[in-house]
C-alpha cells in the first residue's frame, strides 16, 4: 500500500523484491515479468528521490534492463547503456549514495566505462574521480578505499605515498574486499 501511495523506500523495497524473484525464477516468462516490475518500481522510487533507488536504476540500465534499453531486441550496446546510466549514478552520488560515488570515482579515474570518442560530462577528469572516491571512502565504501589506495600508490592526482596507499588498502581488506 505504501509503495502505491508513493513512498520511495517502499517502492525500492518492492522493486528489489521483484528483482530477487526474477533472479530466482526458473520460468523465463515469469523472470521477465518480475524484472520488468522490478525496473518499474525502482524507477518510481528513483524519480521520487531515493538515492539507493537511483543507484540501482543506474546499475539496471547499465546492465541492459528496462524498456528504454530495448531488452531482448539487441538494439542497445554496452556503451549506450553506460551512457544512459551515467545521469542516474550522478544523481545518486550527489544525494550521498556511497556505491554511486565509488562508481563515479572509477569512471572518472579510469575512464573505462565509456568510449573516449563519445563526449561525456567530465569524461576522464581524474581530480573529480578522486573527490568522489574520497567522499565514498569516508563512508567506508571498500571499493572507494581501493581507489584511494591506488591513487596514492600510483600518484593519480595525489602525490605518491606508499604509507597512505597501504592504509587505504588495509581499510578495504578489513572489509574482506581485497
Amino acid at each position: 500500500k505504501s509503495a502505491d501511495a508513493g513512498d520511495p523506500e517502499s517502492q525500492l523495497l518492492l522493486g528489489l523484491n521483484y528483482h530477487n524473484l526474477s533472479t530466482n525464477s526458473q520460468n523465463d516468462e515469469l523472470k521477465d515479468n518480475y524484472m520488468e516490475k522490478s525496473y518499474q518500481w525502482v524507477l518510481k522510487s528513483a524519480e521520487n528521490g531515493e538515492p539507493s533507488a537511483q543507484y540501482f536504476l543506474a546499475t539496471f540500465i547499465e546492465n541492459g534492463f528496462g524498456k528504454e534499453n530495448n531488452v531482448g531486441s539487441g538494439n542497445s550496446t554496452d556503451l549506450e547503456n553506460a551512457i544512459r546510466s551515467y545521469p542516474w549514478y550522478l544523481k545518486a552520488a550527489q544525494n550521498g549514495d556511497s556505491d554511486a560515488q565509488s562508481c563515479l570515482a572509477f569512471i572518472h579515474v579510469n575512464g573505462e566505462s565509456f568510449d573516449k570518442d563519445i563526449p561525456m560530462p567530465d569524461y576522464q577528469d581524474q581530480l573529480k574521480g578522486i573527490a568522489w572516491a574520497q567522499r565514498s571512502a569516508l563512508q567506508e565504501n571498500s571499493k572507494a578505499e581501493i581507489i584511494m589506495g591506488e591513487a596514492y600508490e600510483k600518484g593519480i592526482v595525489l602525490p605518491k605515498n606508499q604509507e597512505k596507499a597501504f592504509k587505504w588498502y588495509l581499510k578495504a581488506a578489513k572489509q574482506d574486499i581485497v
